[in-house]
């Protein structure tokens, strides 16, 4: 083997001995090749961040009132309660869907407003639109008669000139939208004192003699008295 003591290096990796002799050599593939450059975060295409599987979901719809009457022509609002699986709760009443089992008995609107058509009863739901859809418990809308509340006479007190008449009139008030009714020629009239004033099936009153008479009409176990005076 040959040693040759180097003098200098020339460009292009030429080895050039102090003797002046001049030797070559190949460049290292693995000396030259660049070196490799991590690629930029911020060149790379964007990536959509994963659904948050945690978030709370719907997972009960809550009708109420659970039931509720009305008389034809009245109306109930029913509101929907959406649950969250986090317990949380929150007003769902414009959000989901509404339907009337019997929609000839009762109706119900977007808003969960519903209408007493005909009496019986029908039940009320409402539909979270999802997803998933869930459908609440039944709700009942019973329409029937009209509850009483009182019966009233009008005026509330009156007055009379002896042999003059007055007349009176019975009126039943009911509950919920339910327009008071008059049933003076289905009531039943008494008087207090018939010396002093007499009263007849119509609720005509007429005075007899002097004083205060009170005036009572009776409709199916309901009672409203009034009183008249009669004067000369």
């Amino acid at each position: 083997m040959r040693f040759v003591r180097l003098c200098f290096i020339l460009p292009g990796l030429l080895l050039v001995g102090c003797d002046g002799s001049v030797i070559t050599t190949s460049p290292d593939a693995s000396t030259d090749a660049p070196p490799e450059v991590a690629p930029d975060a911020s060149d790379s295409a964007p990536v959509d961040a994963p659904d948050d599987v945690d978030a709370p979901f719907v997972h009960i719809i809550i009708v109420t009132p659970a039931t509720a009457t009305v008389a034809p022509g009245c109306t109930e609002q029913f509101t929907a309660t959406a649950v969250y699986s986090d317990n949380t709760e929150s007003n769902a009443t414009d959000v989901v869907q509404w339907v009337s089992d019997d929609p000839s008995i009762a109706s119900v609107t977007a808003a969960g407003l519903a209408t007493g058509l005909q009496e019986g009863d029908s039940a009320i739901r409402a539909t979270w639109p999802g997803p998933p859809s869930i459908t609440s418990q039944e709700a009942f809308l019973d329409v029937g008669s009209p509850a009483v509340l009182s019966v009233t006479v009008e005026p509330p007190s009156a007055f009379v000139v002896i042999g003059d008449s007055v007349a009176l009139e019975a009126y039943v008030d009911f509950a919920d939208c339910y327009p008071p009714t008059k049933v003076t020629s289905v009531a039943t009239w008494s008087s207090s004192d018939e010396a002093i004033a007499t009263v007849v099936s119509s609720g005509a009153v007429t005075g007899v003699g002097l004083g205060t008479a009170t005036i009572t009409a009776e409709w199916s176990g309901y009672q409203a008295p009034t009183e008249v005076t009669v004067t000369q």
